[in-house]
């Protein structure tokens, strides 16, 4: 109200003359002239001016020492594509080698004959795949004549089933084994066969398993006596004693034995016994008799390893009644066990014989 803080009033005629934004505000003077910054005084040696740049040099003149031209430089690049492509080549030859070796050779035999044949003498594809490709291995191809292929796969499989080959043991044989495994026809066979022991008569010791009430035991001394064998049934270690003194005077003597069981309670305690009728007997060569028409691959032989009464080799029958000789092949092949006698049919004393690795290999590979 007292006017402090206003502008002092223009004449009207010089107000009348102000531009529309200056009226009513007080006159500002003109804003001064500000010269332009002077460039520092270093600059000039720092950031010289494009004329007074040096001249560019040739590239001949910024080539370090030694530096190879344009020319042998796309020579040497050219020189290590074409080494590389080199060793691309071989290292791709060699992969070839190395799958037709070891993966492709199982591909190439599949269609073979032979595969056919041995897979219907019930060998496993892989045991079959391993074999061909060990054949492969030597040299030989799907497109070899196929009698060489045929004897190849057979020296193969001998070198595999690695079994002692047989012979005749003088002195005291065992056989054990479960039910229905053949035991007593195969020692009887082999005790009444006029040629299988040397021409020589055999006696028999038939052990005698516990008595239980409620089991039933088949002695078999009376089927021995029927075909005129010496035998006698034991029990005890006195009756055993008995026994080894009338067999004296045999060149060969035989052990029949019961069943084993088939739970490995009872079967411990049953072979642990035998064990200790059979100890007066020395030597003494155990043989576990197995049924070829039963499935081998539930037989474990480590477990009869471990037994009281551990078995040496083994021997087998019905062979007439089974076509998977393959099969068997194939068990030898992973137990490593001698395989010594065999039982060929039912008739006595003819069907039993010697087990030989070439004439079981000739029979699973029909040569």
């Amino acid at each position: 109200p007292y006017g402090y803080g206003r502008p002092a009033a223009r004449p009207p005629a010089e107000e009348a003359a102000a531009p529309p934004a200056a009226r009513g505000r007080a006159a500002l003077p003109p804003p001064a002239e500000t010269p332009p910054p002077e460039p520092p005084a270093a600059r000039g040696r720092l950031f010289p001016p494009p004329e007074a740049a040096a001249p560019r040099r040739a590239p001949e003149a910024l080539r370090p020492e030694g530096a190879l031209r344009p020319e042998a430089a796309q020579r040497l690049e050219q020189l290590v594509e074409a080494q590389f492509g080199v060793l691309h080549e071989r290292l791709a030859a060699l992969e070839r080698r190395f799958s037709a070796a070891v993966i492709g050779a199982s591909q190439q035999w599949a269609g073979h004959p032979l595969f056919a044949a041995l897979l219907g003498k019930g060998m496993r594809p892989g045991t079959i795949h391993r074999l061909f490709d060990a054949v492969a291995q030597r040299g030989i191809d799907a497109g070899a004549p196929p009698e060489q292929v045929k004897w190849a796969l057979a020296q193969e499989l001998r070198r595999e089933i690695d079994a002692a080959m047989p012979r005749q043991t003088a002195g005291a044989l065992a056989f054990i084994g479960p039910s229905a495994s053949g035991k007593t026809s195969l020692l009887l066979k082999m005790a009444t066969h006029p040629h299988f022991l040397g021409r020589k008569r055999p006696a028999v010791i038939a052990l005698r398993p516990e008595e239980q009430p409620g089991v039933y035991y088949n002695d078999p001394a009376p089927l021995y006596q029927q075909h005129g064998l010496p035998v006698q049934s034991v029990g005890d270690a006195d009756e055993m004693q008995q026994a080894l003194a009338r067999a004296e005077q045999f060149e060969h003597l035989l052990l029949d034995t019961p069943p084993i069981p088939a739970a490995e309670p009872e079967a411990r305690r049953m072979l642990a016994r035998l064990a200790r009728l059979a100890q007066p007997v020395m030597p003494l060569r155990v043989h576990y008799v197995l049924n070829a028409t039963c499935s081998l691959d539930e037989f474990d032989l480590e477990t009869l390893a471990r037994s009281p009464f551990p078995a040496d080799a083994i021997a087998l029958t019905h062979l007439d009644e089974t076509r998977s000789w393959g099969r068997i092949a194939e068990w030898l092949v992973r137990y490593k066990k001698p395989l010594q006698f065999l039982s060929l049919g039912p008739r006595v004393p003819d069907d039993v014989g010697v087990f030989s690795p070439t004439w079981f290999i000739e029979e699973v590979m029909d040569l």
